[in-house]
């Protein structure tokens, strides 16, 4: 995994990285939280512009597309005054911010805001796609967000996006971000990945006063049957 996010951090191309995790834990909040801390330490002199945003599904507001173009829209306006202009633009076109934006709108702001130069590569992380709630736009649906902006080619700008990896049967090919996704890594199938499931179930069984005292042996087969079912396995 290591390699791969290494391999997508530095390529000269348009990227999709996309983590993918099954179990029902938050299991893909420490890599995306990996993502942004190897990012801000490599561009410690602010050469990159980085924006991220997390759709958690127990927070209804970061559930809504509205609100992931809003915060893309404005982390990249602040880091550039040039990119600032765009998002200026769209407050004076809706009655300096008396109406509210289709989400049509807020995605061709960002679409125009990324053609714009500025300095160094520009970083998009994107966690928890399956949790964004349907759109009133079907064309600023989460997937087809992250896929029209691969489909603007911009050679400096990078995406991260993460969605659970559930098949739908459907979907005849490429499950989602499959098709436009140059790199992907599967958590379930990485060895810290399966470290922290394992770590977690343990501390589960010692915290609850009832399973603390069954024997070793039960503890222990508790441990390797729920971590494999965790996995997908």
């Amino acid at each position: 995994m290591a390699s791969l996010f290494r391999s997508w951090r530095r390529e000269n191309h348009r990227y999709v990285c996309g983590p993918k995790a099954q179990p029902p834990l938050d299991t893909y909040a420490l890599p995306r939280s990996e993502v942004i801390e190897s990012l801000r330490e490599q561009y410690k002199d602010e050469s990159a512009t980085i924006a991220y945003f997390y759709i958690e599904f127990g927070d209804m507001p970061k559930r809504y597309v509205r609100n992931l173009l809003s915060s893309l829209l404005i982390q990249l306006g602040a880091y550039s005054d040039t990119r600032r202009t765009v998002l200026d633009a769209l407050y004076s076109k809706h009655g300096n911010g008396s109406q509210q934006p289709t989400a049509g709108a807020l995605l061709e702001s960002l679409n125009e805001m990324l053609k714009l130069s500025t300095q160094g590569p520009t970083f998009l992380v994107i966690d928890g796609l399956n949790e964004a709630l349907p759109s009133e736009d079907p064309k600023c649906e989460p997937f087809k967000i992250v896929e029209e902006l691969v489909g603007l080619k911009l050679p400096d700008l990078r995406i991260f996006a993460s969605t659970r990896s559930v098949m739908d049967p459907e979907i005849e090919g490429p499950q989602p971000l499959e098709d436009f996704s140059s790199h992907q890594v599967c958590l379930h199938d990485s060895e810290g990945h399966l470290k922290d499931i394992r770590t977690w179930i343990d501390w589960c069984i010692q915290d609850n006063r009832r399973m603390k005292r069954w024997r070793h042996e039960d503890k222990v087969d508790t441990v390797e049957v729920l971590s494999k079912k965790a996995a997908g396995g």
